[in-house]
């Protein structure tokens, strides 16, 4: 749905905008997160990388090339520092399920795609 576009998005561009380098101020990066002090992630970056692979996923059939383009731009500049937020929320297991289920989806879409269009 459209609102989902607009959420995908706005993840996305705070995600682009907000992550950056040790955002969490871990002061050795071998010791695990329990045991250091860590700044708090933002709420607004926080529910960003959470949920953008959510918000992706039930955008699909509104989804548009531009969205593609950014989520490229977005992983590929900041992958390392979004897996770093995840691994301060605790969450890594979960966000790399959700985005193995983003890949599924989309090479479901583009079969689907490719089949259809091979049919005609």
């Amino acid at each position: 749905s459209d609102t989902h576009l607009d959420l995908a998005r706005g993840c996305l561009d705070i995600m682009s905008s907000h992550l950056h380098f040790n955002i969490a101020g871990a002061e050795n990066s071998s010791t695990e997160n329990n045991f250091q002090t860590l700044n708090t992630i933002p709420v607004a970056v926080a529910y960003a990388c959470r949920f953008w692979t959510e918000h992706v996923i039930a955008s699909a059939p509104d989804c548009d090339s531009d969205l593609w383009v950014e989520l490229h731009t977005v992983l590929e500049s900041k992958f390392l520092y979004w897996v770093e937020v995840l691994s301060v929320l605790d969450i890594v297991p979960i966000s790399l399920t959700r985005l193995q289920k983003l890949i599924l989806h989309e090479t479901v879409s583009l079969m689907s795609i490719t089949h259809l269009k091979n049919l005609i």
